[in-house]
């Protein structure tokens, strides 16, 4: 009996001290198969969106009793995002998290949550996401993956939230007339492109996985990144000079394949459900907590930041984008709803 306790706490602490309460489900017989669902990323094992996984994994171990396990992949399948998303389409790749540029190649409405300052803040992001917007994005991101007959993706949780800097190798950035003719790499996006034009930058195409390159032999004069993928690429040492435009707020899709969920039992889903639902919490706090981190070591190692003093004006600038974006997609109504936040701040500063 003593020993059967034993072994039982053991089980259990690790879900204690992370502060789950959910149920354990009896082990699986030694006899039985165990589904495996194989998931992936771009970046390494201390990423953010790699420990979410890993709690995706343990979560859903535990909801199901060792009957499904997730295997993750930690930039080692593909060049990019996009092939990622190929995967997903084939069902030879069961889940991924990924930007929404990746997935407008499919789903053409994903592309909105790019734009930029379409968010007031983290708070609005998330408000947001959790509601109304991120429910009908995540349909039509289902209904855009199953034409031809194939089953749609199923987007388990919106992951990210960090906020996008412009990192530069040689200067700082404090005003739109400082970007005018800045070579800037921006995500390989029609909306991105047209956007940074606007602003009076020559936007330029480069893989991820040669964004230190471009930089380091000046192809590219600067790149927008988030902290967390700065220090994570190490981007920051040949680009020592971050300037914050905050002028987005990532909003990063944890997919699951539509061929996977259409192979799930009703139990299964609903365990793979709120399993996601518990890492999308914990993603989006570890976004939060390293941005703060990279930042910090960032600044212990001799990288200066700029304060950017024409958010207003940029957030102008890009507004025929966002309103010419949401005309097309037929999403008008979605942006007015959004905008709705950023009325009430100018609102508050008007009676100032």
């Amino acid at each position: 009996m003593v020993l059967r306790l034993i072994r039982l706490l053991g089980l259990l602490t690790p879900l204690l001290a992370a502060g789950h309460a959910f149920a354990q489900k009896p082990a699986v017989p030694a006899t039985a198969e165990v589904k495996v669902l194989r998931v992936a990323h771009i970046y390494d094992e201390k990423y953010a969106w790699h420990r979410s996984f890993e709690r995706f994994r343990d979560v859903l171990k535990a909801k199901t009793g060792g009957s499904v396990d997730v295997q993750i992949y930690a930039g080692q399948l593909g060049k990019d995002e996009r092939e990622y998303v190929s995967l997903l389409r084939r069902g030879t790749l069961d889940g991924a998290t990924v930007s929404t540029a990746a997935v407008a190649t499919v789903a053409p409405e994903a592309a909105f949550l790019d734009l930029m300052y379409l968010w007031k803040d983290r708070d609005h992001w998330r408000q947001a996401l959790d509601g109304d917007v991120g429910s009908r994005m995540a349909e039509a991101v289902r209904n855009a993956t199953s034409k031809g007959g194939m089953p749609g993706f199923e987007v388990m949780g919106w992951w990210g939230g960090s906020e996008m800097h412009i990192i530069s190798r040689t200067r700082g950035y404090r005003t739109l007339a400082d970007l005018a003719d800045v070579k800037i790499r921006v995500q390989d996006s029609p909306v991105q492109m047209e956007s940074w034009k606007l602003l009076g930058t020559s936007p330029v195409n480069v893989a991820y996985d040669g964004i230190r390159d471009a930089l380091k032999a000046g192809t590219v004069d600067a790149v927008v990144s988030v902290a967390a993928s700065t220090v994570n690429k190490k981007f920051y040492e040949v680009a020592p000079h971050v300037t914050d435009t905050d002028h987005a707020f990532t909003v990063r899709p944890f997919l699951l394949s539509g061929h996977t969920w259409s192979k799930l039992t009703p139990e299964q889903r609903k365990a793979v459900t709120e399993a996601a639902r518990e890492a999308t919490s914990v993603d989006r706090a570890l976004e939060a907590q390293d941005a703060q981190d990279a930042i910090a070591e960032m600044k212990a190692k001799g990288v200066k930041f700029y304060a950017f003093t024409d958010r207003d004006a940029m957030r102008e600038k890009t507004q025929p984008v966002r309103e010419k974006l949401a005309r097309e997609l037929k999403l008008e109504d979605m942006l007015a709803d959004i905008e709705k936040e950023w009325d009430k701040t100018a609102r508050k500063k008007a009676s100032k």
